[in-house]
């Protein structure tokens, strides 16, 4: 006699398609990207900035140093900075007189600059 086990299985799963993104998908992405840089820079209203500024030049006949005394003016604020420029400095740091002096003074033009910017997030004024 033969025996015969007739075992019927019913299974269900769920599959699920992880595709990479396509170029379509990743096109309109960059879309909202820039959709949504170009909507934060024209929230944001800037002022003008008025830079008047005088430079003296001292040359120090016992030391060979020249010195810049720059009066600058940023905003109707007042600044005065000193920059002492010696040809052993110069041949150290391989900048010439002019390089020297816009490091500087740019370097101080950006602490003012950005430290008003920093304010008016602080503030929450920066959007408003």
């Amino acid at each position: 006699m033969n025996q015969y086990l007739n075992l019927n299985v019913h299974e269900s799963k769920t599959i699920i398609e992880k595709r990479a993104p396509t170029d379509e998908s990743v096109k309109l992405l960059h879309e909202l990207e820039v959709a949504a840089e170009n909507k934060i820079k024209a929230a944001i209203r800037l002022e003008n900035c008025i830079i008047d500024c005088v430079i003296h030049k001292l040359y120090q006949h016992l030391s060979g140093d020249t010195h810049y005394i720059i009066h600058f003016r940023l905003n109707g604020k007042d600044f005065e900075t000193r920059v002492e420029c010696s040809e052993m400095q110069r041949a150290r740091s391989g900048l010439s007189y002019i390089d020297q002096i816009v490091k500087h003074l740019s370097e101080l033009i950006a602490v003012e600059v950005l430290m008003v910017g920093f304010n008016k997030i602080q503030d929450g004024t920066f959007f408003t």
